[in-house]
């Protein structure tokens, strides 16, 4: 079995805890299975629970710091725990990274959008 894994960082304008509401208690995730939800410290780890014939199983944690100018620094992990001998191709994991900082990215532009929401 083969565990292929990625990270990926980005800063963002928006507080932690802003983004923290808003993308992580708030949004609607189907088909994961909340791992850990730590408000505290802006740690979410989470299980998708219904994948492909590929995978045994796929984790993720997202991790929200807060960066000196205001904003926050977002740090989004992902494992991939495959069925026998298969590994996920670059393009595959590349996709999966890109859809989580897509969500996080459209999240910060709503909140840059709209400053009074989530207060």
């Amino acid at each position: 079995m083969a565990v292929p894994t990625f990270l990926h960082e980005f800063s963002s304008p928006v507080a932690a805890a802003k983004l923290w509401k808003a993308a992580v208690k708030e949004a609607s995730l189907v088909k994961n299975r909340v791992d850990v939800l730590d408000q505290d410290s802006y740690v979410y780890k989470y299980s998708v629970v219904e994948g492909n014939d590929k995978f045994e199983s796929n984790s993720f944690q997202v991790k929200l710091e807060a960066s000196g100018d205001g904003g926050s620094i977002c740090k989004i992990s992902g494992e991939f725990k495959t069925k026998g001998d298969g590994v996920p191709n670059e393009e595959e994991i590349k996709a999966v990274e890109e859809g989580i900082v897509k969500m996080f990215k459209a999240v910060e532009g709503y909140l840059i959008a709209n400053p009074n929401a989530y207060p």
